[in-house]
């Protein structure tokens, strides 16, 4: 089940984080509400914790050789040298999108939710009324939300093992992360009313806004794994792979905001009007956002592995992962807005985030035109080195696995941000002025070390385990203000499945669960 509020954020950021709520000051109050609607899908898959394949996985992500055929490839290709005939393996997992609705009243806290803003933007005198007055007066209307959301299906990985006279070569893909967000916000209207007295004078300011958003980001990551596996004893081999790391993000957004602001000295202007041909080539009028970035990349990485099987049964496993540090991706993403010169959405606690001695309704609207272009946006990613060990004994098989980490899975972004006010068009001094600044974001995790223990219980498995290390990130802030991280952060997995022979030379095995982030994914073994 999600969280009350995610929905809340979700309602947040399609509508009362663009212009209209950021005129909540002291003095401002909400006097028509139109909700419009708002259609949010979301779906997401990922195994970056327990890897392909339902042996590995159900077992919590412990590799050991001899119970995982042509997979061996994607964890330690050392072990492909003890195949004995070809095989091919892949992954499908059936899609899990479910309305939130069926599970937790996400209208009712949507509602609850502008009930709460329109009241905390209304005089004392009114908070206990002013819901009531604004329903019999056919003045306010709740969005209409619309979700779905869950586990994307489709096909997860594929692997094959070709057995040769004097070694094994293996071949497979396998998609460790995808991520499908789109939300749609249409028909969001509201009108504010601003009262501010200077001088004995009472000036009042009214905004009418409309709104409507488009947000889409997908992230996909796909790897492509070629491996050799050579036998140096009867119960001794070793392997080396390389990998290729293909990582794309598409991001776009638009927030379209068209109105009317009326103020009692300071006359009327529409902003965001197509129709507003006066303004002349290149001048803008607008309180637009927009988002856009199709970034791609594509690196090698390697593995290199060992297996030794010291007895029947009791093995052993060491090999060393090296992903491509810095996935660098290509291209830039944008993110754009304009905002009023009146406007200082930078207010603290006590500061006035509308001036409106700064409104010039009677000519062009004094625009702030800020740009953030992307230096690099990267995706680090760490190395690891494992030891395992496996024990079997009839139909139950214990596996032990440790890894050391080198490196951190963050997300690292660098952007120039210039700032730029347009005069209307009848000032003075066309001087426009520019400033620019650098801006960080960083945001991951850093393991340090994990453990896993699984077990096999005939075709029943089970396991688990904990990574742990510290947490990485800036958040937007300068260099010189770090914020701090967390350290010593310990993230628990566990994991279920089951593996069921169908005929000699075919096997089917199923994830009934892998938390977090994985649920019910079935996988199939052939041998030819």
């Amino acid at each position: 089940m999600f969280p009350k509020k995610i929905w809340t954020y979700c309602f947040l950021l399609a509508s009362f984080i663009i212009f209209s709520v950021s005129l909540a000051v002291a003095g401002s109050e909400i006097r028509e509400f139109r909700g419009g609607s708002l259609d949010f899908y979301f779906s997401a898959r990922s195994s970056i914790l327990f890897g392909p394949g339902s042996h590995t996985a159900a077992m919590g992500g412990t590799y050991y050789t001899s119970g995982n055929e042509s997979n061996a490839l994607f964890w330690n290709p050392a072990g492909l040298g003890f195949l004995k005939s070809s095989r091919t393996q892949f992954d499908l997992a059936p899609a899990l999108i479910f309305n939130p609705s069926d599970f937790v009243e996400v209208q009712e806290h949507i509602d609850d939710a502008v009930d709460d803003l329109i009241k905390n933007m209304s005089p004392d005198k009114k908070k206990d009324t002013i819901i009531g007055e604004m329903k019999r007066d056919d003045r306010l209307t709740y969005p209409e939300f619309a979700a779905e959301g869950g586990m994307s299906g489709g096909f997860g990985a594929g692997s094959a093992g070709l057995v040769f006279k004097d070694m094994t070569l293996g071949v497979g893909v396998y998609q460790p992360l995808t991520l499908d967000l789109s939300v749609v916000a249409t028909g969001f209207k509201m009108i504010m009313e601003n009262s501010e007295v200077s001088g004995g004078d009472t000036t009042i300011t009214k905004f009418l806004v409309t709104t409507d958003a488009n947000i889409n980001l997908d992230v996909c990551l796909n790897i492509a794994t070629f491996a050799l596996a050579k036998r140096v004893t009867k119960n001794w081999t070793v392997g080396v792979s390389a990998d290729r790391y293909d990582t794309r993000i598409f991001a776009s957004a638009k927030f379209n905001n068209q109105g009317m602001m009326a103020s009692t000295a300071r006359g009327e202007e529409a902003f965001g009007d197509p129709n507003a041909g006066w303004l002349g080539p290149g001048k803008r009028n607008d309180l637009d956002a927009s988002v856009s970035g199709d970034l791609q990349n594509t690196s090698w990485g390697m593995k290199v592995g060992t297996s030794l099987r010291a007895t029947k049964f009791l093995g052993f496993d060491a090999f060393l992962n090296i992903p491509p540090s810095q996935l660098n991706l290509k291209d830039n993403l944008k993110i754009s807005y304009s905002s009023l010169d009146a406007l200082n959405l930078a207010a603290e606690e006590g500061e006035d985030i509308l001036d409106t001695s700064r409104l010039i309704l009677s000519q062009l609207t004094r625009t702030k035109n800020t740009t953030y272009t992307s230096e690099y946006l990267r995706l680090n990613l760490p190395k690891s080195f494992t030891l395992g060990t496996n024990l079997r004994a009839g139909f139950f098989t214990l596996a032990l696995n440790w890894s050391k980490y080198s490196g951190e899975l963050s997300l690292d972004y660098r952007c120039e941000e210039q700032r730029a006010i347009t005069p209307p068009p009848s000032a003075a001094s066309r001087d426009d002025s520019l400033a620019i600044n650098y801006r960080a974001y960083l945001k991951g995790f850093k393991p340090k070390n994990s453990f896993r223990i699984g077990m096999k219980l005939g075709g029943f498995r089970l396991g688990g385990g904990a990574i742990i290390g510290d947490e990485v990130c800036s958040d937007f802030k300068q260099d010189d203000q770090p914020k701090e991280p967390k350290t010593d952060i310990m993230l628990p997995f566990f994991s279920t499945g089951l593996t069921i022979p169908l005929r000699e030379n075919l096997k089917v095995g199923t994830v009934l669960v892998a938390l977090p982030l994985t649920a019910l994914r079935i996988s199939v073994e052939y041998n030819f």
